[in-house]
């Protein structure tokens, strides 16, 4: 886009005025604007779209990336000035902040702080992430008569260099490698070569070997640890990674734990099945600066193949791809396994048609108890909503203990902006504003002319969510099988008016038993009962008799109930 100038917004922000080289009516800004550029403008900018805001408005920053591949040279030396030491807002990992007469950077430093402000420091590059964030290798204190000496340093000198600073990591004493144990650098560095690529890395480093402990009696890995000296490397390094590889994902992961584990979960849903991310759990460790994952794996009652034909098995400290006969005694042997297992849990013997029976009734068990989930009240309430049976309804500080009132909910401080949800028996859903809903009615007053809900039919429930939250139902269809549906309430239409008929939340032939709300943060454990958003009319949801998805549907259940 072409440079116009600069500007100051009313909040006193220099930014960058640009204009769309196809379409000069149309003007944006930037206000990343680099060192190098301050006095010296371009006459233009390459720029990208990096968010689009609530109100749809498209959201630019300059394409640091390219520039930054252009100034800076792999394998060369710079200097650099420490202008600021900072924590990270999301991992708390400390950083330099680094500038050069081109722009600023951020240099994540292990250990203690070794440089302060002002202080002069040399770094190499190492690489670049997809951001156009530049990686360095380790900094050390320089002065200027030693800037050419350090750019010609000899490859002996530069090994000397690590090899002091893997000596200095400290050991973390997790036992050898075995049938329950292995250990990994990381998720994105190839052991043979200890280049970046991630997708070969999750799949033969990491997917592989959870496979194999599914597949055998479970066990643990460790992310972050040398597998030979046990020296504590940490993850820290594959952060800046995450977002690359073929991932549909990608630019949504965020660098830090959290980031981590989803990158590692979505890459199990793309080459296992659904049950095999219900198998695992995650705990990040942080020591002297640097952060280890450990993954604990259950064993599988089934076969965990990977990419649909690849059965993979934990023997001793390796894995190993199970053929021809041993697949078949493999899965015998866990058919044995659950076979007596079903005959322990009614006790004594049973004959092959009871036992047929008691198979089918797991499998597509149809008699469970309709579940009534009770409302949990959570933060401090401003004031309550209250519905009557004829539909009037008002706002008063306390909660209602009259005998006509129908319904009544709470609205917490947190959620003045939240979205009022009706909920009804013919399986639609009405979602307002809260505060298009209690536009201009006091508290306390008798509300009798704009109506509480639809004509005609009262709703069965009606919440205040967050946008984020997820609306739960439980339903049965026209065969008794039960099912529970999870939809991401951002995903229906917001509508004007209470009385509006509203949008389709389960299909015809679904019967509505409850419904109910889950917070957003409880999003990763129930990630395989969440429906995508073109569903939202169509699909029932997932059947309670699921075997694939048992440990979700009961921490979901657990989640709700308490």
């Amino acid at each position: 886009m072409r440079v116009v100038d600069t500007r100051f917004d009313s909040a006193g922000n220099k930014y960058v005025l640009l204009e769309d080289n196809n379409n000069p009516s149309a003007q944006i800004r930037v206000y990343n604007i680099l060192k190098c550029q301050i006095d010296n403008l371009p006459e233009t900018m390459y720029v990208t779209v990096y968010r689009i805001d609530e109100f749809g408005h498209v959201k630019f920053k300059q394409d640091e990336a390219r520039l930054a591949k252009e100034h800076y040279v792999i394998g060369k030396l710079y200097p650099f000035t420490v202008v600021e030491v900072r924590d990270d807002i999301n991992t708390k990992a400390p950083y330099y902040v680094i500038e050069d007469d081109f722009t600023t950077h951020r240099f994540y430093f292990k250990g203690e702080q070794k440089l302060e402000i002002n202080d002069n420091c040399i770094l190499e590059v190492e690489g670049f992430t997809d951001k156009g964030f530049v990686r360095f290798k380790e900094m050390e204190h320089y002065d200027e008569s030693k800037v050419e000496h350090d750019a010609e340093k000899s490859d002996a000198d530069l090994e000397k260099r690590l090899m002091e600073v893997w000596r200095s990591l400290p050991i973390i004493d997790v036992g050898d490698e075995s049938d329950t144990l292995e250990l990994k650098t990381s998720i994105v560095f190839t052991p043979e070569k200890g280049e970046p690529n991630i997708d070969r890395q999750l799949r033969y480093g990491i997917i592989r070997e959870l496979v194999g402990f599914m597949n055998k009696q479970g066990g643990q890995l460790y992310i972050g640890i040398s597998d030979k000296e046990k020296r504590l490397v940490g993850i820290e390094a594959d952060y800046d990674y995450l977002n690359d590889g073929e991932d549909e994902y990608n630019g949504s992961y965020k660098p830090n734990n959290d980031g981590y584990e989803l990158k590692i979960r979505n890459a199990i849903d793309r080459l296992c099945p659904n049950v095999a991310n219900s198998l695992i759990d995650f705990n990040f460790v942080k020591q002297q600066n640097r952060t280890y994952c450990v993954i604990n794996v259950k064993q599988s009652k089934r076969p965990i193949f990977m990419d649909g034909n690849l059965l993979y098995q934990r023997q001793g400290n390796r894995v190993k791809l199970l053929k021809g006969d041993e697949i078949t005694f493999f899965v015998t042997d866990r058919m044995t396994v659950s076979i007596n297992a079903m005959i322990e849990y009614d006790g004594g013997t049973m004959d092959i048609d009871s036992m047929m029976e008691r198979m089918r009734s797991l499998l597509n068990e149809r008699n469970y108890v309709p579940i009534e989930l009770p409302r949990k009240v959570l933060g401090e309430v401003d004031h309550w909503i209250v519905w009557y049976e004829d539909g009037t309804w008002r706002r008063q500080r306390e909660k209602s203990a009259e005998a006509t009132v129908y319904v009544q909910v709470p609205v917490l401080k947190e959620l003045k902006d939240g979205l009022l949800v009706f909920c009804y028996e013919d399986n639609k859903i009405n979602v307002m504003n809260l505060k298009d809903f209690i536009r201009k009615v006091n508290m306390n007053k008798l509300e009798k002319k704009r109506p509480g809900w639809k004509p005609g039919l009262k709703p069965k429930d009606i919440f205040l969510m967050h946008p984020t939250d997820f609306l739960v139902g439980y339903s049965i269809d026209s065969d008794g099988v039960q099912h529970v549906k999870l939809h991401s309430i951002a995903d229906y239409r917001v509508t004007a008016k209470a009385d509006n008929d509203g949008s389709t939340f389960l299909p015809k032939g679904n019967q509505i038993l409850s419904y109910a709300v889950l917070g957003a943060e409880h999003k990763k454990k129930v990630l395989h009962l969440i429906e995508p958003k073109q569903g939202r009319s169509t699909t029932a949801g997932t059947a309670l008799s699921s075997m694939q998805v048992q440990n979700e549907i009961e921490f979901l259940k657990n989640t709700l109930q308490q």
